[in-house]
């Protein structure tokens, strides 16, 4: 039987005695791009950072081509998976270059090569970012963050690409940037799962969409049969306005 190429399987999860996340299961198809929608508190963030391997279930496995995720090494997710979070927190200052560099280090054996810069410095061209290249990340604006948060998963070339919210503080003109680029990955192969709040995004970028409610998956569908006003009704619980 052919393997699916991403599968949740039976996910389980909680904090003490509450219930983060119970029964968990869908896969993710190769090229697919995928949302996961539903009320604050209903389990998404914890369901990517468990895909990602950041924490561990309580129960249940992610496969990734049969292959278990949780019992790989940092340094083989990195080369599965890349992450974009809510906000990108910057502790320490580097420079804008410095930071995109780090995209490489699943490939850099503890020094970057001349391709490695290359590579960075052909997608800083890409999205006319040179001006930034010695600036301290520390100092700019939320959206050249987040552009450049995303840029660095492009970098890592990641087969998968999740987000968590990624565009929850963003003016609209770093939105439709950055949708857009999403939309150009998703178009070229990369597999994308999301979390929006965002109608619109949703409709814009994916074609499934998983509805997460209260820990539990109540549906999973084509975004054009669930994105509808009594679907989402239903899943909020309340007359919602989009």
């Amino acid at each position: 039987m052919k393997k699916e190429f991403l599968e949740i399987i039976n996910i389980n999860f909680s904090y003490g005695n509450k219930v983060i996340l119970s029964d968990i299961n869908f896969d993710v198809r190769k090229g697919e791009s995928i949302s996961i929608f539903g009320p604050n508190g209903s389990g998404k963030t914890t369901l990517i950072k468990i895909i990602l391997g950041i924490i561990s279930p309580k129960g249940g496995r992610v496969l990734y081509n049969g292959m278990d995720v949780l019992k790989m090494k940092d340094e083989e997710r990195a080369k599965i998976f890349s992450y974009v979070p809510q906000k990108t927190n910057f502790i320490f200052p580097i420079s804008t270059f410095d930071y995109l560099l780090l995209g490489r280090a699943p490939y850099i054996n503890g020094f970057a090569k001349r391709e490695d810069k290359e590579i960075v410095l052909m997608w800083m061209e890409k999205f006319n970012l040179m001006h930034l290249k010695d600036i301290n990340v520390q100092f700019l604006s939320e959206g050249e963050k987040q552009i450049l948060t995303l840029i660095r998963t492009i970098i890592q070339e990641s087969e998968i690409i999740l987000l968590d919210e990624p565009l929850i503080y963003l003016d609209l003109k770093y939105k439709s940037k950055i949708l857009n680029l999403l939309k150009e990955l998703n178009i070229s192969g990369k597999t994308i799962i999301s979390v929006f709040h965002d109608i619109e995004s949703i409709k814009f970028l994916s074609k499934r969409v998983i509805f997460l409610k209260n820990g539990r998956i109540e549906k999973i569908g084509n975004v054009e049969d669930l994105i509808k006003s009594q679907e989402i009704d239903s899943l909020f619980e309340e007359k919602i306005i989009f």
